[in-house]
């Protein structure tokens, strides 16, 4: 007999990229695409990068926000992301179809130190999403970089998951017949 974990590889899972901007060299606002998903509008640079990929990352002045979507549509999820804020920046913002949520400079993370990573992969409003909005509605420069996004994994289908219930009804048939005996 399979085990669940088995016949869920079989369904299907999701394939993880990380979009560190490394196919492209600067420019100003441009449609940027990296492993099937793209951004709109954004602003690449080579200055004040220093993530884990380095040079080059995406930027961001006041007022100005970037989109990223997966090619040709689809639901997708972030887990990390890089940035740093520069200047007079004191947070950023990030929305989905799901809900937006900021953070704020001297709250959730120190100013002008060389970085930080957010860990999304345990908020649901950056899984199973449409679209990923950067946003920096503050003064000042932010950098962001390595993205870490997966593509929604595939819904498993009614034959696999009435295999795991099979599976499972005859395993405790099982552990009920050992306990009789």
């Amino acid at each position: 007999m399979l085990s669940a974990s088995a016949l869920m590889a079989m369904a299907g899972g999701a394939s993880a990229a990380t979009l560190d901007f490394g196919g492209n060299p600067a420019g100003e606002y441009t449609n940027y695409t990296e492993d099937g998903y793209v951004f709109d509008a954004i602003r690449i640079v080579d200055g004040n990068c220093t993530s884990a990929s380095g040079q080059p990352c995406g930027a961001e002045n006041k007022n100005e926000t970037s989109t990223l979507t997966q090619v040709g549509g689809g639901a997708f999820s972030v887990s990390n992301l890089w940035f740093t804020l520069l200047g007079k920046a004191t947070g950023m913002t990030f929305e989905t179809n799901k809900g937006t949520k900021s953070y704020a400079e001297g709250v959730d993370f120190p100013h002008n130190n060389g970085g930080n990573t957010l860990n999304f992969s345990s908020l649901s409003m950056f899984q199973d999403i449409t679209y990923l909005k950067i946003i920096n509605g503050t003064k000042g420069n932010i950098r962001f970089d390595d993205i870490v996004v997966s593509d929604a994994p595939a819904p498993v289908p009614l034959p696999a998951a009435g295999l795991l219930l099979l599976g499972g009804l005859g395993l405790l048939g099982a552990v009920r017949r050992n306990r009789k005996a």
